[in-house]
């Protein structure tokens, strides 16, 4: 049975709490109008969005947490287990993942064919452990399209790890 940890709160980017730290923007251009941003709050990356909903047309703000030692793991992952891996197009959702336990949370990467749009490659770097601020049913899910990594994100997040001391990725020192 898996545990759900409790929620570290809604981060508010223009009033950071003294555990808070802004780390970087990520910019999706299929969506022009959501706000993505990256923080540190505690010992937690947190994936922060803003958006304006297709139903209220009201700005709604949704959080993705993992445990920071996750942050590594999922570079190290990506890299070293599906980059230049060939999956079997025959495979069932969910046979071609990782997951692994970090801090207590259950924590997966699933490779996804319509990451973000139809036919565009990416994963989706998941946390079963935490339930959605906005659709309450787990898993806080992230999805990260692949040439986004390849054009610079992967760079981005090296540069965090290293500057976080969780992981030093040369040339970031």
């Amino acid at each position: 049975m898996d545990i759900t940890q409790k929620p570290l709160g809604l981060i508010d980017p223009n009033n950071l709490k003294a555990d808070e730290l802004f780390l970087a923007d990520v910019h999706y251009e299929m969506f022009p109008d959501k706000e993505v941003k990256l923080f540190k709050k505690a010992n937690h990356l947190v994936v922060w969005t803003s958006f304006t909903s297709l139903f209220t047309n009201n700005r709604r703000h949704n959080q993705d947490e993992f445990p920071l030692k996750s942050l590594p793991w999922f570079i190290d992952t990506i890299e070293n287990k599906f980059w230049n891996h060939k999956p079997n197009p025959n495979s069932l959702p969910g046979e071609v993942n990782e997951v692994t336990n970090i801090n207590g949370e259950k924590i997966g990467i699933n490779p996804m064919r319509h990451c973000c749009a139809e036919n565009l490659f990416g994963y989706s770097f998941w946390n079963k452990s935490r339930t959605p601020y906005i659709g309450r049913t787990p898993p806080q899910n992230w999805q990260i399209p692949r040439y986004m990594l390849e054009q610079g994100l992967m760079d981005e997040l090296k540069r965090i790890s290293t500057e976080l001391g969780l992981k030093r990725y040369e040339p970031f020192k």
